[in-house]
């Protein structure tokens, strides 16, 4: 068996869903296409916390040495975007949208 590497949890507030997902894995990026039912987004922010130094911390010295990337995306653009999560990083997903 192998060991799960991707924690995730997702919630909904009105027309908002919220996903955030952790890949644990030390080398390997995880990919996915995210379908969703009854659920159309317009727009996602994408905050991604990622250091390709496993080692790398912040301190009071250097507050800023792993800082979260922001994007955003139009429904299009996130569609040809995928979601790729890479190596050991954090990703919070921020979609507005409607229920359909």
């Amino acid at each position: 068996m192998q060991p799960a590497y991707i924690d995730a949890v997702a919630m909904v507030i009105g027309s908002s869903m919220r996903i955030s997902i952790l890949n644990r894995h030390p080398s390997a990026d995880w990919s996915a296409k995210l379908v969703f039912a009854d659920y159309e987004p317009r727009s996602v922010a994408v905050y991604e916390l990622y250091s390709d130094d496993l080692a790398a911390v912040n301190t009071f010295e250097k507050p800023d040495t792993i800082v979260p990337e922001k994007k955003t995306y139009d429904a299009d653009a996130w569609a040809k975007e995928g979601l790729i999560v890479k190596k050991h990083s954090w990703m919070f997903l921020m979609f507005d949208g409607e229920q359909v």
